[in-house]
């Protein structure tokens, strides 16, 4: 077969090359003498994909006649500001019966007509025009990507002829007999694709935000490393007190105050040189707001519900940070950390990474407060020819990450976060046929990247916001709003729309988990002099001892084993204290 095909740009370009493999002769027309000396002289068209080197049987022309002479079959890909004029040229060149493929895509703007009716208006017999439409790029066909599109023609032989002769190994292609469905998708592709990632993509056409660019997770690390690993080594429990303030003061000589050191020129110097200047060191961590807490002993939840970090630094000072690397590192895959330099608190439990990690990693990673069980991404599943056999298949790995009762605790505890009225997502859970969602906020430095991470016993989404240079969100969303507000019910209206059908599920209990009343005062077990109780939710193997301390206030009335009875009705627990959201 010899194939004639109209233009020379990068589409065209790649599908000669892909016919070239089952034509005898591909016989480019190029607008271009240069263009065409290139392709003839060194197989390489020297405007367009100039890596890539044509099979030898292409050759090219700017004569219309001689590139149409002897066809048995026509592939325009011209652009389509050019298409009438050029086939109106190429017209008394074409036989009536030779078929056409179209791989111009647009609309007409005078006429309103598809591409392939542009063609037919100028040469004749619309019956025996094609068009072929796909989401493809031409480098990716070049270097033997696996791609799939769309031929469309209304006498199927027409399309099983421009089929055969372009269906390769890594190049997929689907026959239909809707003409207007498929050019009218390929036209609008563009206008339809802006609603996924604002702004142009000038550095790869083929960037995905989800899989591909990696960001600060700010809060978002914390349950997923400090906090799940606290409960799961018995390190802490849903009422553990811990001190709401820095675990270094400044006194202690342990985090430099970097303001401070490059205003005064200390920046070269040693720790030990510096412990001459009390004034270069610093208070740490500080909690969103800047303030460094209030000094209180504040129970484990609450501490996670708010996010500060002044209780989660402690969480995780008990568990070390270099566990935590290893943990999320390596257990939940998140690869893109540095090794070399995330291995830190601040990096661990603050989330201020090197790189950060991905919407996709992070969102795999939340899978484990379902039952513990982490599974690896995957954005497809399997990949089937055109007879239903398997042509590629991406087999998922799945293993036990967290206990089941860690998972649960840990499920229960991120529940705070947005049915608390102390949670930073507060009241801005997905209305979804009563199912129980839970979530955690992040913020990264400067406030440049926002995050919400949440899931329901469905799904499990991660929401990033942000721009691809890192710029302060407060500046473009106001103060508030970059308060991880604008995530957190993106989330919601998206966990609300893909649910909207489903029936009731519920998260999986844990035969290991209990409910109990605890102090609220000492995080112990409730004995029946504590003034003050709540409920929380504990491994049945790591229970808090009770309480036997001489509280201040009057006692209350002595109840029936309050201390070993779960309470009719789960309570989440209120709390008195100030708000720290993040």
């Amino acid at each position: 077969m010899n194939v004639a095909l109209i233009g020379s740009g990068s589409w065209g370009t790649a599908v000669a090359g892909l016919a070239a493999a089952r034509a005898e002769r591909v016989t480019m027309w190029a607008h271009s003498e240069q263009t065409a000396a290139g392709i003839n002289g060194k197989h390489r068209n020297p405007r367009y994909l100039v890596g890539y080197e044509l099979p030898g049987n292409v050759v090219a022309t700017t004569d219309l006649s001689q590139a149409l002479d002897g066809a048995d079959a026509i592939i325009f890909a011209v652009p389509s500001t050019h298409l009438r004029s050029v086939c109106h040229q190429a017209a008394p060149f074409i036989a009536a019966d030779t078929p056409v493929l179209c791989l111009t895509k647009g609309i007409e703007p005078e006429s309103g007509l598809l591409m392939s009716e542009v063609i037919a208006s100028e040469i004749g017999n619309e019956a025996r025009v094609a068009a072929l439409s796909g989401p493809n790029h031409a480098e990716e066909i070049c270097r033997g990507g696996l791609s799939a599109a769309v031929i469309a023609s209304e006498d199927p032989q027409i399309g099983e002829t421009f089929k055969d002769l372009l269906l390769s190994t890594a190049f997929r292609i689907y026959l239909s007999q809707d003409m207007t469905g498929v050019e009218v998708c390929g036209a609008m592709k563009n206008v339809i694709a802006i609603v996924c990632g604002l702004g142009e993509k000038n550095k790869s056409l083929s960037l995905n935000r989800a899989y591909s660019v990696t960001r600060q997770t700010g809060s978002t690390i914390k349950p997923i490393g400090a906090y799940a690993l606290g409960v799961e080594y018995g390190l802490v429990n849903w009422s553990t007190m811990l001190n709401n303030s820095p675990l270094y003061q400044k006194q202690d000589m342990v985090i430099r105050d970097e303001d401070y050191c490059r205003k005064n020129g200390l920046m070269g110097m040693s720790d030990t040189q510096l412990k001459a200047y009390p004034n270069a060191w610093r208070s740490w961590p500080r909690n969103y707001g800047g303030n460094y807490g209030d000094g209180s002993d504040l129970p484990l939840w609450n501490g996670l519900a708010r996010s500060l970090n002044t209780i989660a630094i402690r969480v995780g000072d008990l568990v070390g940070a270099s566990n935590i690397f290893n943990f999320v590192y390596n257990t939940l895959q998140l690869t893109t950390l540095d090794p070399a330099n995330d291995v830190g608190l601040a990096q661990m439990v603050m989330g201020s990474q090197t790189h950060g990690v991905t919407p996709t990693a992070l969102a795999a990673a939340f899978q484990i407060f379902y039952d513990g069980q982490y599974t690896t991404p995957h954005l497809y599943t399997r990949v089937l020819d055109r007879d239903g056999n398997i042509y590629l298949e991406n087999n998922a790995t799945s293993y036990q990450a967290l206990t089941p009762d860690t998972a649960y605790v840990m499920n229960r505890l991120l529940k705070n976060v947005l049915y608390s009225s102390v949670g930073t997502a507060g009241g801005r859970y997905p209305n979804s046929n009563g199912m129980e969602s839970f979530g955690k906020t992040g913020t990264a430095s400067d406030e440049k990247d926002l995050w919400f991470v949440g899931g329901t016993p469905y799904y499990v989404t991660a929401v990033w916001w942000g721009y691809d240079a890192p710029y302060d969100m407060t500046k473009t969303l106001g103060k508030q709003q970059a308060k991880t507000r604008t995530c957190v019910m993106a989330w919601k209206a998206l966990m609300e729309q893909v649910q909207a059908d489903l029936p009731y599920k519920a998260f999986p209990s844990s035969a290991g988990v209990v409910e109990r009343r605890y102090c609220t005062q000492s995080g112990l077990l409730a004995g029946g002099s504590c003034p003050s109780t709540a409920v929380g939710y504990y491994r049945a193997d790591d229970l808090p001892a009770a309480c036997n301390y001489s509280h201040a206030a009057a006692p209350a009335a002595p109840a029936a084993d309050a201390a070993d009875a779960a309470p009719e009705q789960t309570v989440i627990p209120a709390d008195t204290s100030n708000l720290d959201t993040e």
